[in-house]
């Protein structure tokens, strides 16, 4: 039946109304197809388990050997001269010729363009589930060889062989061929396509003497691509299976599984890529680019948006990958599974041994409770007109940090740090319970079967440390418990090093310096949530010692006049009200610039711990870090878990004082003269020792100006649905 004419005027506005919002509408992020990324991701399968690329590897490279930094470094004359030793040895040395010719010989420049082309664009590399399954037998493998041979006779020479083929025999449903490939994007496919085919010519000519590999060198045509084919099987592995056999037929299904299996090595051009794969057959490379890919995967969905960026990385590993390398709660069996491997060794009798066990289960499945469960990753990074920026996505579980709320300690770094660690951790006491749960089985395990072993002697001193110390321990755990980890809740804490304070001789024996050296500060830093709590938690700490050290004295332990002073104190003003630093005066004789004391500050808000009271006054009051305004530090109203700042050129500047004085001090021992000289040196020795140290000094200040291209790294982590996402920034500038 024919539609009216006027049909499509009457509902021209509902058309074009679905239009637009077929055009605006916020599809689901699975339903929403992949961009092109123009690199490997566009093909690589979904399958993947691991996967990484490098990418705009020759705009890398040219950043830095076009910078003023390279240039500089180039010109040493301690480079130099290493250049030219460098050339000699290319010159008059058997490997050097061989160097020389390859990049002399006209013969082979088609190889080398061909080279450079390959590693001037991408290099990536992915593979399978049975990748996976087989680095985690090899590295399970090795684990039982270094583990297992200090418990067996080594001097039967078939032991190792033995061992590798009990811990093979174990995993032997995961014995599979690995699904592996490496690619290289290239811009002249015809030019790779004649480098194989010469490689094709050469390895005829190598293997035509090894009837093994007869017929095993073919070209292929798999998927629309043409691969050189270097097929491989069982038959090739030659073990002694007779020698090494304890029992008959220990190792058939193992050496069944062997022979069985097939692999190959493939090498093509798949469109602008040159890809070395390992496969179970070459028909397994027919699946790239085709089905659904990699990208389109839901880790990869965050990276989408970053789609028009210059990347220069991107990489991903499965939960299976993490799960199969980095298991916590494998390693845990593994742990246990060793000691009761130590305790079977040990004469015990059966109720000791069954409790024990039990009691190694428990320790294992406590472990267990507190780490963090392994999920997916995903990670990318991209060059910005400052540096590098890039994003990371962990879908682990998070039982550790808490991102609920802004980190406020970075008001409490001092401003410009050399560096800032912050991060909020989960209040749980319950963690202290467990510790505290061990340490007691520990002891009462010491106890029972250590204390029987000691002399007469040792066993009533042992007796007379547990009557003098047990008090202490109790009172110190019920300060922990009710006091100090409460006093904390708020969670945050911080590790803070800076360099402000000066001196031109820091310590007894140091040659007065003639410009000022900045000392490496280092502080924690702490969240407080009460106050009062604290300071009363602290203050038993240092009347329980006062105790024992009073009881040690009565005993005659130690010298009577021994005792616990009482710290200094003094006052500072804060934002937040007045603050307390407590010290201790180091003795002059120790001869430690008085600016170095051990001390601890305490505001209503922030506890400090540092080796400088102006560190603790600087860090106690409220001073926002200056990371900039555009950074992934730049919004301070943003729930954190941790932070990172790190401010790399001001360190160099930091720590170049001290090379400089390294300098003076190697020269001065360098040239010192010898006992058996007769008086003083020459003025024209005293002339050669300043002009050589002018002269390291001179490439030393070029090397840490050079190493100032790199400004600062600043990174913020914090939870993104169910992932942990970190954002960093690496900030490059060019020396003049």
């Amino acid at each position: 039946m024919n539609c009216p004419t006027s049909a499509f005027p009457r509902h021209r506005h509902l058309f074009l109304l679905l239009v637009v919002g077929a055009l605006f509408i916020q599809w689901p992020r699975g339903l929403m197809a992949a961009p092109k990324y123009g690199t490997s991701l566009d093909w690589a399968p979904a399958d993947t388990s691991f996967y990484s690329s490098g990418l705009r590897l020759r705009e890398q490279f040219d950043i830095v050997v076009n910078s003023n930094a390279f240039k500089k470094i180039a010109e040493m004359s301690s480079v130099q001269s290493a250049w030219q030793t460098a050339q000699f040895f290319l010159a008059f040395s058997a490997p050097g010729a061989t160097v020389q010719r390859f990049f002399n010989d006209p013969s082979y420049g088609d190889l080398r363009e061909f080279i450079i082309d390959a590693v001037s664009h991408e290099i990536c590399i992915f593979g399978d589930k049975k990748a996976t399954d087989f680095l985690q037998t090899v590295v399970t493998t090795i684990s039982a060889m270094q583990y297992r041979a200090g418990l067996v006779d080594t001097d039967d020479s078939n032991t190792t062989a033995r061992i590798l083929l009990n811990s093979l025999n174990a995993h032997i449903d995961q014995l599979a061929t690995p699904g592996l490939v490496v690619g290289f994007k290239v811009t002249n496919v015809e030019r790779a396509k004649q480098q194989i085919d010469n490689l094709k010519e050469l390895l005829d000519g190598q293997l035509e003497d090894h009837s093994d590999f007869e017929g095993r060198l073919s070209k292929k045509s798999v998927g629309g691509s043409e691969y050189l084919v270097l097929e491989l099987d069982g038959s090739l592995i030659q073990v002694p299976w007779d020698e090494i056999e304890q029992e008959p037929g220990e190792y058939e299904k193992l050496k069944s599984k062997l022979q069985n299996l097939k692999a190959s090595i493939c090498l093509g051009v798949r469109d602008n890529y040159v890809l070395l794969a390992i496969e179970p057959t070459v028909d397994a490379l027919a699946k790239l680019g085709t089905g659904k890919k990699l990208a389109e995967v839901k880790e990869f969905q965050a990276l989408a948006k970053f789609a028009d960026k210059k990347l220069i990385s991107v990489s991903y590993s499965s939960q299976q990958f993490i799960e199969a390398l980095n298991n916590p709660t494998q390693q845990i069996d593994n742990m246990v599974a060793t000691i009761r491997q130590g305790l079977s060794q040990i004469d015990l009798d059966d109720e000791i041994e069954q409790r024990i066990d039990k009691d190694l289960e428990e320790l294992g499945d406590d472990l267990k409770g507190i780490l963090p469960k392994p999920g997916a990753n995903m990670r990318f990074s991209y060059l910005t007109d400052r540096g590098i920026e890039g994003y990371g996505y962990d879908w682990s579980e998070n039982t550790l940090y808490d991102g609920s709320k802004p980190l406020s300690l970075l008001d409490h770094v001092g401003g410009n740090p050399l560096l800032a660690l912050v991060a909020r951790g989960k209040y749980s006491p319950e963690q202290y319970d467990m510790v505290r749960k061990w340490a007691k089985m520990a002891f009462g395990y010491f106890e029972e079967f250590a204390t029987p072993q000691m002399s007469p002697d040792d066993q009533e001193t042992f007796k007379k440390v547990k009557e003098l110390g047990m008090p202490l321990v109790e009172r110190l755990d019920k300060a922990n418990s009710e006091m100090l980890i409460p006093a904390l809740a708020d969670g945050q804490s911080a590790v803070v090093l800076d360099a402000k304070l000066v001196s031109s001789k820091w310590f007894m024996g140091m040659r007065q310096n003639d410009q000022p050296l900045p000392m490496i500060e280092t502080a924690l830093v702490f969240g407080v949530s009460d106050t009062a709590l604290l300071k009363k938690g602290v203050e038993e700490y240092r009347s329980a010692l006062v105790d024992l050290i009073a009881q040690l004295k009565k005993e005659e332990l130690i010298p009577q006049d021994s005792e616990l002073p009482k710290p200094e104190t003094r006052e500072v003003k804060t934002d937040a009200g007045m603050g307390t630093i407590y010290y201790y005066k180091l003795p002059e004789e120790a001869g430690i610039d008085a600016q170095l004391t051990p001390n601890a500050g305490l505001s209503e808000r922030v506890a400090v711990l540092s080796i400088s009271p102006k560190q603790s006054a600087r860090l106690l009051q409220d001073t926002p870090l200056t990371a900039g305004s555009d950074g992934p530090l730049s919004d301070r109203s943003k729930a954190l878990e941790s932070a990172l700042y790190f401010n790399w050129a001001e360190t160099v500047d930091a720590i170049t004082p001290w090379a400089e004085y390294a300098v003076h001090q190697f020269v001065d021992a360098y040239n010192q003269p010898n006992s058996e000289d007769e008086g003083d040196q020459s003025p024209n020795a005293e002339a050669g020792d300043e002009a050589t140290a002018k002269e390291y000094l001179e490439q030393l200040r070029t090397v840490m100006s050079a190493l100032k291209c790199l400004r600062t790294y600043q990174s913020a982590s914090y939870p993104e649905g169910d992932a942990t996402v970190t954002h960093s920034a690496t900030e490059f500038k060019d020396v003049p």
